[in-house]
């Protein structure tokens, strides 16, 4: 039922609608796109080549679908340019009857090389459910676009300054390519309201493509927004090239109904060759420790806890319901190879802290960090560490963090390919596997495209720990690549995931089993809950004050304990709903909530629904219409009230499938 309107002449989309629920694009023909592409000559670097500047476009109706076609694509600026570029697009409806899939093919005839195409390439969508309530999501990530991308008249930002500065208009979310914190998950996108919207996905496992990045402009002078994939090519004179299946799904029930085919296309390409330990699975969240304030040459007076302090952390994460701890600075980092610190005390005393903590029921997890090398280690390797990669950091040197006189952490990047390398550090895992500390946290978890890599090194030690202990637990800070990490990763430990505030990435979790990705919390009883409600799993670290993280006892702060009580509480109650049921989010409402942070979980005749209020006072009012996640034959439903504590409060009937 998804109305496509294309201009006749430029081939570009106009209008862009869903019967009965009003347009969600619409734009004058000489603003229309569809496909868009860089074309750099001598006489004008800037030139572009793309459907709206044309008037040649050829429409053919197919069985299935539309074929728009150009035979000489036309410039932005009336150049002579030899040669020509051909380009052809295809919508064609999908075999799962939900979905439109859009893909196009260049034929480069000219003397010109093509670096970056647009595609596809939709102006003009509107604010159909309001400016504040229309949404852009990505796997992790949820904005209001049009509300953030307004211009600011208070100030005058540089109009070519980069896509990460709100005020001129665009927003970029980059994908792929060896870089930490890339956003790789970004290949699935959804745009709208809670009733109404599309999600879009290009079909793609471990691209080929790796620099892909979608980039959202709102125009000043319309309003409107320009939604694009973005693609860095290399198209050469001569040569074809063809785009990813990108399946676009109209959806009438949020995001939850228009991932759907991205979730089914996940499940045919996802092979993860790990299982993942049921304390994963099943498990709220992990807490972290930081035996030490920081790598320093006064390792002695810096020490926070010793390696015999280990059961008592592990017995206060146990009594808030976490089964993982992971420890940092029990070794020296940016060193080969990993040894225990005397001043924590002896390796003896370290693995019997361990296997007490298996006792209480906490893993404990090594944190390593051996990608990044600094001196004496990194000389041996021939690296030559710089400022630029200093990891020198401290809470008495001001500021904490690379301040430019101090020196003793520079580091330089390890070849992942070096064989000495790799031997090192499957060396320095296997000795710890050897004395049954089998689970380790990758610092810096992203591959380089050489052979072998992280990778390789990766499968090896997660083969040598499982053969010691069929629960050993592999994580690492990831998601440069998720097509390749999901494989090999159970959890994350990413710094920003989280950072400033809160992200919400249901979609992630309701799609991808693994890794489960985590929200570091110090102190804050609120996102505890929205972590429980969202099934994210909690890095719990709280500092003391003006201490540095994860140098405090859970205990010690009353509001997160009694959160963390809480909610492995009802966790344990409710548990079916999050190890199998499709997570969906605020999607069984039909209207927008601002008052409350709201997740939904649905089994095969039934769901539960959290609620996490956002402020003390007040009522939350909510309006449901389960038919479509549900079906009840007839439309009645019973409605089960309980509160924070898990004690059932209400029972409700509900006919016609409505519920206020």
């Amino acid at each position: 039922g998804l109305d496509f309107t294309i201009d006749r002449n430029t081939g570009g989309i106009v209008r862009l609608a869903m019967p009965g629920d009003g347009t969600l694009l619409e734009t004058s023909p000489d603003s229309a796109s569809i496909i868009d592409m860089a074309y750099p000559i001598k006489e004008f670097e800037p030139l572009r080549l793309a459907s709206r500047f044309s008037q040649n476009a050829r429409i053919e109706k197919t069985t299935d679908g539309v074929i728009i076609s150009w035979d000489a694509l036309s410039a932005s600026r009336s150049l002579d340019l030899s040669g020509k570029v051909s380009v052809s697009v295809q919508l064609r409806t999908a075999a799962d009857g939900k979905s439109v899939i859009m893909s196009c093919s260049i034929n480069n005839q000219s003397e010109h090389a093509i670096p970056q195409v647009l595609f596809p390439d939709f102006m003009g969508l509107l604010p159909f459910a309001g400016e504040d309530k229309t949404l852009f999501r990505t796997a992790t990530e949820t904005i209001r676009p049009f509300e953030i991308l307004k211009p600011h008249p208070e100030t005058v930002p540089f109009y070519a300054t980069g896509l990460f500065h709100v005020g001129n208009g665009w927003k970029e979310y980059k994908s792929g390519g060896y870089k930490i914190f890339s956003q790789k998950l970004v290949d699935w996108l959804d745009f709208g309201g809670i009733n109404r919207g599309f999600s879009l996905f290009a079909s793609r496992w471990e691209p080929e493509d790796p620099q892909a990045s979608i980039m959202l402009h709102r125009s000043e002078a319309t309003g409107k927004l320009r939604l694009l994939f973005a693609h860095t090519t290399d198209i050469a004179p001569g040569t074809v090239w063809h785009s990813d299946d990108y399946w676009l799904t109209p959806r009438r029930h949020g995001w939850a109904e228009g991932i759907e085919p991205f979730r089914e296309w996940v499940q045919q390409n996802m092979r993860r060759p790990y299982p993942m330990p049921e304390h994963i699975k099943k498990g709220m969240g992990f807490r972290t420790v930081w035996m030490a304030k920081g790598v320093t040459s006064d390792v002695a007076n810096d020490a926070i806890y010793r390696y015999r302090d280990l059961p008592r952390l592990a017995r206060d994460a146990r009594a808030h319901g976490l089964d993982e701890m992971v420890i940092w600075f029990w070794c020296p980092y940016l060193q080969l190879p990993l040894h225990t610190l005397d001043y924590l005390g002896s390796e003896q005393e370290l693995v019997d802290a361990v296997a007490e903590c298996k006792k209480i029921g906490v893993n404990v997890n090594l944190f390593i960090s051996v990608l990044y090398l600094a001196d004496p280690t990194a000389s041996r390797y021939g690296l030559t560490p710089t400022k630029e990669m200093s990891w020198t950091y401290h809470p008495e040197l001001i500021p904490h963090f690379q301040p430019p006189y101090a020196t003793w952490n520079w580091s330089a990047l390890a070849e992942q390919d070096n064989q000495q390398w790799q031997e090192a550090v499957l060396a320095s895992c296997k000795k710890f596997i050897d004395l049954g500390l089998t689970s380790f946290v990758w610092d810096v978890f992203s591959a380089m495209p050489t052979q072998p890599n992280v990778y390789d090194l990766a499968a090896k030690i997660r083969d040598l720990a499982r053969q010691r202990d069929p629960n050993t637990v592999f994580a690492g800070e990831g998601g440069c690549n998720i097509g390749q990490d999901y494989k090999y990763l159970d959890y994350t430990w990413n710094w920003n995931w989280n950072w400033p505030t809160y992200k919400d990435f249901r979609a992630f979790t309701s799609v991808f089993p693994a890794p489960r990705l985590n929200v570091n919390i110090d102190k804050s009883a609120k996102v505890v809950k929205y972590c429980f409600a969202d099934n994210a799993f909690m890095n719990i670290m709280p500092s003391v004050p003006d201490g540095i993280n994860a140098s405090d006892f859970i205990a010690s702060h009353s509001a997160l304990s009694q959160a963390l009580q809480q909610c492995v509480k009802l966790r344990r109650q409710f548990l079916p709903y999050f190890v199998s049921g499709k997570l969906i989010g605020d999607c069984i409402l039909t209207r927008a909530c601002d008052t409350a942070h709201i997740s939904a979980y649905v089994m095969k005749d039934r769901a539960l629904m959290i609620l996490v209020k956002n402020e003390q006072k007040g009522s939350v009012k909510i309006s449901c219409e389960p038919d479509y996640w549900l079906r009840s034959a007839g439309g009645a439903y019973r409605v089960k009230i309980y509160n924070a504590d898990g004690v059932l409060v209400a029972t409700k009937e509900i006919e016609k499938g409505k519920w206020q």
